[in-house]
């Protein structure tokens, strides 16, 4: 799916304002960055590798996030068969502690007992859902755990005023969208390779922009975002001596669920359940087989 609504500035402002254990992460040694006050090189970008445990980074970019694994992984046994979803929040919200105490967390996903859709190409539109089956009203079409779900306080710089403070103006905005790529990569490193190889299958209609990598294209490309599902509460400093209480909810991108194209009369909800730390699409009228499947694509994934 190509959306592009994070492109203009208000919306990507505004959308920048849905776990388990912390898992062991994989090395974020092979993400080739540069130093963050020189910007991206999209050139340079290399695929992290897997299979390497370490601690997470002890760097600056690193200090106020935590990366954790939901479900966690659990060492010489299979990958959850539901999948998984790389978790980063920060280390000041309640967000990990929200979704252990979620009644029945951690469940399996909800399952159809049918084969609902197929993602096949469309002209002009990349790739598109379509109905297998008929499809009644209200029922489950698919539901999937994210491959990433990221705090919106990443993408408000919120939490970077003293890495941002020692870099010269015009370096600014490099810095801040190479923070988020090297968070991003680091994520990626963890995941599985079957998963970073779906994540970067996802479209990027953001390639060649200045600035802007494979990963954060991806992002603005993809994202769905959760303010009313969670979220943390965060006490940001806007000024010496002053700070103030202010709500962040999360990013989340999905492997099909990205695929899902906007129409102004979807035909498609969907909402975050928790339990299963799932997206979860359901049919919001009768769907015939053959037919696209449709979202109202906006910033909030709402509750159906």
């Amino acid at each position: 799916m190509k959306r592009g609504f994070l492109n203009k500035p208000k919306a990507q402002i505004n959308a920048d304002k849905s776990t388990g254990a912390s898992s062991s992460g994989s090395s974020a040694s092979g993400v080739k960055s540069v130093e963050i006050d020189k910007g991206l090189a999209k050139k340079d970008f290399v695929l992290p590798k897997t299979g390497v445990t370490s601690d997470q980074p002890a760097k600056p970019e690193f200090a106020s996030l935590t990366f954790v694994t939901i479900p966690p992984r659990r060492p010489g046994y299979p990958d959850d068969p539901d999948g998984h979803t790389e978790l980063i929040f920060p280390k000041a919200g309640g967000t990990l502690n929200k979704i252990l105490v979620t009644p029945g967390h951690p469940m399996p996903i909800p399952k159809s007992a049918q084969r609902n859709y197929v993602i096949k190409p469309i002209e002009g539109m990349g790739l598109g859902m379509f109905a297998e089956r008929d499809i009644p009203k209200g029922e489950i079409i698919f539901a999937e755990r994210p491959l990433l779900c990221m705090t919106l306080a990443i993408r408000n710089a919120v939490l970077d005023g003293p890495i941002i403070s020692k870099v010269p103006p015009l370096e600014v905005q490099a810095t801040y969208m190479n923070l988020i790529e090297t968070r991003m990569g680091h994520a990626l490193s963890r995941m599985s390779d079957v998963d970073q190889e779906a994540f970067m299958k996802l479209a990027d209609c953001h390639e060649g922009e200045p600035n802007c990598g494979p990963l954060v294209g991806r992002l603005r490309t993809n994202v769905y975002a959760s303010t009313n599902r969670i979220w943390d509460d965060l006490r940001i400093q806007k000024s010496p001596g002053a700070t103030s209480m202010e709500k962040y909810g999360y990013e989340i991108i999905g492997k099909n669920a990205s695929r899902i194209n906007h129409s102004c009369t979807p035909n498609t909800g969907h909402y975050l359940d928790l339990a299963s730390f799932s997206l979860v699409f359901l049919a919001l009228k009768p769907i015939k087989a053959g037919e696209q499947v449709f979202l109202l694509i906006h910033r909030s994934v709402r509750s159906i």
